[in-house]
């Protein structure tokens, strides 16, 4: 557990929260949001759209929680069996472990459900990580140099060297700001430490690679992306 881990009910709302962020119900409700913080922009990962807001010149980011797969036609809701099984209270954990082991990923500020019957839906509010860009919106704007697909790979290989499986390694959720060498890894739902001696590291892997073949062959000669660079992100993996 967090030593500085709270909670707090309003409500139908539990929120799980680092007391240093003076996080209120507020923060979750884009209406209330309005009122205390000045709202700026949606994010550009991903098939949903988050919110960014600013509060005392320090944005932040409210993502909610949407299904996908096979069970994509739930949407939003996600089926509750007991608090320790809530995945957004799971992933505001582990991005807490992750920043202690010093890993480039959004930082954690408060996490929520809303339980009704048998079901609950969530959100997670966290750091923003701009002006950094997904790679998947990036690649259309330009080409990413060998440089930094080399990067790319190192930021993966130390993830995977603390055995951090991340459970939707995409074009979507890289984040990379070229101007300054920095690479996020965002987007921890399902994602934990792995135990087992399975090859799930080269299955993380093909993943991002069939991603950005899909991308490149859905937009063509203006998705800026050859197999050559894959191969660039390989090479410095294996040398992590």
């Amino acid at each position: 557990m967090l030593l500085t881990e709270a909670y707090m009910r309003a409500d139908d709302r539990h929120i799980l929260y680092d007391y240093r962020f003076p996080v209120t119900p507020k923060w979750f409700n884009l209406t209330g949001l309005s009122e205390i913080a000045q709202l700026s922009g949606n994010s550009e990962a991903g098939r949903h759209k988050s919110i960014f807001f600013k509060i005392n010149e320090q944005e932040f980011m409210l993502k909610h929680y949407y299904r996908g797969g096979a069970m994509e036609w739930l949407k939003d809701c996600y089926l509750y069996t007991d608090s320790r099984r809530v995945n957004v209270f799971k992933e505001w954990r582990l991005l807490h472990q992750l920043q202690r082991w010093h890993l480039p990923v959004p930082t954690p500020c408060a996490a929520s459900y809303v339980y009704r019957l048998m079901f609950y839906t969530a959100d997670i509010i966290l750091g923003s990580c701009r002006p950094a860009r997904p790679i998947s919106s990036l690649l259309r704007a330009q080409k990413i140099d060998e440089k930094h697909w080399q990067l790319i790979g190192k930021t993966i290989s130390h993830f995977h060297n603390k055995s951090v499986y991340h459970a939707d390694l995409n074009a979507y959720n890289i984040l990379l700001l070229p101007e300054k060498d920095q690479v996020y890894l965002v987007d921890f739902d399902r994602s934990f430490i792995c135990t087992k001696n399975s090859p799930w590291r080269q299955a993380n892997l093909d993943r991002l690679a069939r991603s950005l073949q899909k991308l490149s062959n859905q937009y063509g000669s203006d998705f800026h992306y050859e197999k050559d660079d894959f191969a660039a992100l390989m090479d410095a993996y294996r040398e992590g």
